[in-house]
């Protein structure tokens, strides 16, 4: 069973199915079928980097009930976010991969946003001064790029070529896994709540990496996933001379 406790999401997708998707594939003989959560096109072309037939892949589907003889479930006693060697081998080698394959030149600098993302759902998790932050980055050299719209061989070409990263915390920070040790990350996180685990993904995978916290709109009402600011001044004189 490769489906992680929140299936939808595409970090955890990362961290906790992929390396059970390459077990599956390098242990095939003992197993007749893969039940895997994929109801988004990269989590299939992610199957198909991994080379695994369509024909071995029972998807599954999260509100139908299913009845085995065996199954083997692989889940950690607790979500701490840690990559182990194993994994990083996996993301290592994907990452060689599309370095090989790549016919697009990858910017060394870029920052992963949600621009498109935050359009597309309203206020969802929203940065409010997202433009300001990503003119003041693009006079820096970095390159915008939204993760979520882009295929998993230019995601992981994009992350495994930048040298410097400034990332807002969320599903697409999680692409660090792809990064070579060494490489520069700063994680702009809207609140404190994941600074935890974000941190533990980044230090785990050797990367130099800081973090800036920004301040929740308290005119939002949501209950979580509210409206956020940050203070783009700060926040770029930060990421300026940590990455100099």
């Amino acid at each position: 069973m490769a489906s992680s406790n929140e299936p939808h999401n595409w970090g955890m997708w990362l961290l906790y199915v992929l390396p059970i998707i390459n077990f599956f594939r390098e242990n095939r003989q003992e197993y007749d079928k893969l039940l895997v959560y994929a109801d988004h096109d990269n989590m299939w072309k992610m199957l198909d980097l991994l080379e695994v037939n369509n024909a071995d892949i029972i998807l599954h589907n999260c509100s139908e009930a299913y009845r085995f003889d065996s199954i083997d479930v692989f889940r950690q006693p607790q979500r701490d976010f840690y990559i182990a060697q194993e994994a990083r081998s996996i993301f290592a080698k994907l990452r060689e991969r599309a370095a090989g394959s790549s016919i697009e030149p990858s910017p060394h600098r870029i920052y992963v946003g949600r621009r498109r993302r935050t359009a597309e759902m309203g206020s969802y998790r929203g940065l409010k001064n997202e433009r300001e932050l990503v003119d003041r980055l693009m006079t820096m050299g970095y390159s915008e790029v939204d993760p979520e719209y882009l295929p998993p061989e230019r995601q992981i070409a994009l992350f495994g070529s930048a040298r410097q990263i400034v990332a807002l915390g969320g599903a697409g920070l999680f692409n660090a896994v792809f990064c070579k040790p060494g490489t520069k990350i700063v994680s702009i996180e809207s609140n404190r709540d994941h600074l935890d685990n974000h941190s533990t993904i980044l230090s785990s995978m050797d990367l130099e990496y800081g973090v800036i916290v920004g301040e929740i709109d308290q005119s939002d009402l949501a209950s979580y996933n509210n409206q956020w600011t940050v203070d783009v001044e700060q926040a770029v004189a930060a990421i300026a001379s940590f990455m100099d």
